[in-house]
């Protein structure tokens, strides 16, 4: 199966998340442990191996997209190719919105795991989130490299951020966007 996602409006590829199922409605793969399905590249392409026979693809693409889902079948020595076209449900970004996560729990016993950042941001595209706050030393970067690390995995339609939890009170978690007092505290602000 070879699936490729875009957007109907405009035509450019769009990340995603697909749930492929076989005739009985199983769901053929899943990368995550929760979360079925797996994910695009960054060009909404996808390769998946099947076994012919009648399948379903879902896809889905943030809260900003509607999610589609078609049937189609697998042949023998001929597989199949899918193009997808979502159309917007409401064109957030272009309203002024970012998508985003202001508190993220990334773990990595491994220092300095780029593998790691690698697939946040892959998943993150393909979910429609356009930033990601990792709360202190997360994702296996302590003290210095953090900065250049997630710079690298980070430009105009992602951007990967040092997050810093505050303790908790009744009021939950406290976060400071835009304030001139924080300006120049993280070398993003």
């Amino acid at each position: 199966l070879a699936v490729r996602v875009v957007d109907a409006g405009s035509g450019e590829p769009l990340p995603a998340r697909i749930v492929v199922r076989d005739a009985a409605g199983k769901v053929v793969e899943s990368r995550y442990e929760t979360l079925p399905g797996v994910f695009t590249d960054e060009r909404g392409m996808l390769d998946m191996p099947l076994r012919p026979g009648a399948y379903s693809v879902e896809v889905q693409r943030g809260i900003d997209f509607l999610s589609e889902e078609l049937a189609f079948e697998v042949r023998a020595g001929v597989g199949a190719e899918v193009t997808v076209p979502l159309e917007p449900w409401l064109r957030l970004r272009e309203m002024g919105w970012a998508n985003g996560d202001a508190h993220a729990h990334l773990y990595s016993d491994a220092a300095g795991d780029q593998a790691m950042l690698a697939t946040v941001r892959r998943i993150c595209r393909a979910q429609g989130v356009d930033f990601l706050c990792a709360c202190q030393t997360w994702a296996g970067y302590a003290g210095e490299g953090w900065r250049d690390a997630f710079a690298a995995h980070s430009d105009a339609r992602f951007r990967l951020l040092y997050g810093a939890e505050m303790p908790k009170y009744r009021t939950g978690h406290t976060f400071w966007f835009g304030l001139d007092s924080t300006r120049g505290l993280f070398e993003d602000s």
